[in-house]
């Protein structure tokens, strides 16, 4: 989006300075002159507002001005601090709730298990095996949720099978009964068998823009759902 804000501002700054070099000096010329010309200026007066109003909602959001970009580590610190209730309160664990009601039924967290408690880590390894580190775990007195979180890179060599099988042997050892694991991506799994469930960046965005924004807890949220609504594309 930052990129976006700076195409924006250089096609302004290129329309201003281009308006009064738009004019022909030789007379055969003069209808050119005394009608495109004036049309022109209209244009981009009419264009001046709009490009200032997308520029500076752009610069407002405040995960564009932290710079995150596409950095995959980065982005799911942000969103596992905004799920977290210790962090954001009621309206971090109401966007978490909304972003795994994607689940269905029997896999989504009612929420009084939310309610209840629950604890979220990133970079994480489910039972102290360094190559399944899992971006972000969110486990409550029920359920346990592995979520890997992808926006430009792929999935690496049975990635989703290793975090299936890491996620459900944590869930045996703590009793939990609900054990899942989420590709967060905005493309599907390659592999096309596997029973992780794929929520997209646009799905999480629809999930923040709910939150209550005359709250600063809720709109930091609201701001990362039009963060992230791009992201992978």
């Amino acid at each position: 989006m930052s990129n976006d804000a700076n195409l924006l501002a250089r096609l302004e700054v290129f329309l201003l300075r281009a308006a009064p070099l738009i004019r022909l000096n030789t007379a055969d010329e003069h209808s050119i002159d005394d009608e495109l010309a004036p049309r022109l200026q209209i244009a981009l007066a009419q264009l001046r507002q709009p490009l200032k109003a997308v520029r500076d909602a752009t610069c407002a959001n405040v995960w564009s001005t932290a710079g995150l970009g596409t950095d995959e580590v980065r982005i799911s610190s942000v969103l596992a601090k905004l799920w977290d209730e210790g962090q954001y309160g009621a309206e971090g664990r109401l966007f978490l709730a909304r972003s795994l009601a994607f689940l269905g039924h029997g896999r989504t967290p009612s929420g009084d298990e939310l309610e209840a408690g629950y604890r979220i880590q990133t970079e994480y390894c489910p039972n102290g095996e360094i190559g399944d580190r899992v971006d972000i775990t969110v486990e409550t007195q029920r359920s346990i949720f592995g979520i890997e979180v992808k926006i430009l890179a792929n999935e690496g060599e049975r990635q989703l099978e290793r975090y299936v099988l890491s996620i459900g042997q944590r869930a045996k050892r703590l009793r939990r009964e609900n054990a899942q694991v989420i590709f967060l991506s905005p493309r599907a799994p390659d592999h096309k068998g596997t029973s992780a469930i794929w929520v997209t960046w646009r799905q999480i965005a629809d999930a923040a823009a709910l939150a209550d924004r005359s709250t600063r807890a809720g709109s930091n949220i609201h701001d990362f759902g039009e963060f992230c609504i791009k992201l992978g594309r």
